[in-house]
């Protein structure tokens, strides 16, 4: 009897070493698969919002939603945020090549009109000088005049 009894403690013994082995193997099996899939995604998440901050990375890139959990949250909560900030540079570069067309419009204007008031301070310059032709002229006219009538009056006196 006492051989039975012992016969069947080791049984049971190497039953529960096995079960406990199998168990072991179970939950190291367990935590590499809930290892793999938190990790991973944390790890591309982290690797893409490293290389942006770099100046390296893709900001037209989104976050892969592979997860179905907290981490796809995330995930579209960024993807949304990208978006948005993909829309504000468009607009900015919009802006941007705006102004530079306007800027190129007003920099003709003002060559054109620097242009046109050189022109003008020419054909002042024109006209004052032949406005102190014409005056030159005329005094020496009124001078002329003057000078005869005085030597006239002088004459007949």
């Amino acid at each position: 009897v006492m051989q039975r009894v012992s016969a069947g403690m080791d049984h049971g013994l190497m039953l529960l070493i096995g079960l406990t082995v199998v168990a072991l193997g179970w939950n190291i099996l367990q935590i590499l698969y809930i290892r793999f899939l938190i990790l991973r995604p944390v790890r591309m998440i982290a690797t893409i919002f490293d290389e942006i901050g770099r100046g390296e990375g893709d900001f037209s890139r989104n976050l892969p939603t592979i997860t179905h959990d907290e981490l796809r949250s995330l995930a579209e909560a960024y993807n949304r945020f990208a978006d948005k900030m993909r829309e504000i540079i468009s607009e900015v570069r919009k802006m941007s090549v705006n102004i530079a067309r306007e800027a190129v419009v007003v920099r003709k204007t003002v060559a054109s009109t620097a242009e046109r008031a050189s022109r003008q301070g020419e054909i002042a310059n024109v006209v004052f000088g032949s406005s102190s032709e014409a005056i030159q002229a005329k005094s020496v006219s009124m001078f002329e005049a003057f000078t005869t009538r005085k030597i006239s009056s002088s004459a007949t006196r």
